[in-house]
């Protein structure tokens, strides 16, 4: 009896737009690598709103706290899609804290 190789298509938990990578060009390589597995953690968490463009924050932790702000599409049975990014600061991460508007960092 012969097996046959099976190809298995890899799972993203989201997608990324080109936009949203060039922006993240702007940030230093640590923080885009930590911010990234802040968004692939929490993809599968995100808010659905079919057609409607929404906001998240997150803080990378550490000696000099690093705020942002994320916009994406969650369309119902799709994965997320991220749009944009943009450095924050403290007040706009609180506004974020009290909508219930924040991504968690899991590590």
């Amino acid at each position: 009896m012969e097996s046959r190789q099976r190809y298995t298509e890899e799972i993203k938990p989201c997608e990324y737009d080109a936009d949203f990578f060039e922006r993240l060009r702007d940030f230093n390589k640590q923080a885009v690598i930590r911010i990234i597995n802040i968004l692939e953690d929490n993809a599968e968490y995100l808010p659905v709103a079919e057609g409607w463009i929404q906001n998240m924050g997150g803080v990378l932790k550490g000696r000099h706290p690093f705020f942002f702000s994320v916009r994406f599409l969650h369309q119902p049975g799709e994965t997320p899609l991220f749009l944009e990014i943009e450095e924050t600061d403290c007040d706009d991460y609180l506004d974020f804290i009290l909508q219930d508007k924040i991504l968690i960092d899991l590590n």
